[in-house]
C-alpha cells in the first residue's frame, strides 16, 4: 500500500505511534531500482521509493529495522518494530 501514500513519513509516524511494544511492522515492496515494476504502473498512481528512503522513514518514526532484503528485481521485505 505504501504505493499510494501521499506522505510516507506521515504514515508511518501513525503506523508506529499504534503499534503495541514489541510489535513488529512488515512492509514488502518494489523500489526505483525495479525497472519491470516501473514500467508496468502510471507515475501519476503509484510511487516507488528508494529503500533508503523507506529505512530513513522508519527510524525517524521511532522503528528499528530488523532486516532487510533487497534482491535486483524483487519486491523488498523490511521488518521494523518497537
Amino acid at each position: 500500500m505504501l504505493y499510494f501514500w501521499k506522505d510516507l513519513d506521515v504514515s508511518l509516524r501513525e503506523i508506529a505511534r499504534v503499534l503495541k511494544p514489541g510489535g513488529r511492522l512488515g512492509l514488502l515492496f518494489r523500489t526505483k531500482a525495479d525497472p519491470a515494476a516501473i514500467a508496468s504502473f502510471p507515475a501519476e498512481i503509484y510511487r516507488f521509493p528508494e529503500l533508503a528512503e523507506v529505512t530513513v522513514a522508519l527510524e525517524q518514526a521511532g522503528l528499528n529495522v530488523h532486516a532487510a532484503s533487497d534482491r535486483t528485481n524483487e519486491p523488498v521485505l523490511l521488518i521494523a518494530g518497537r
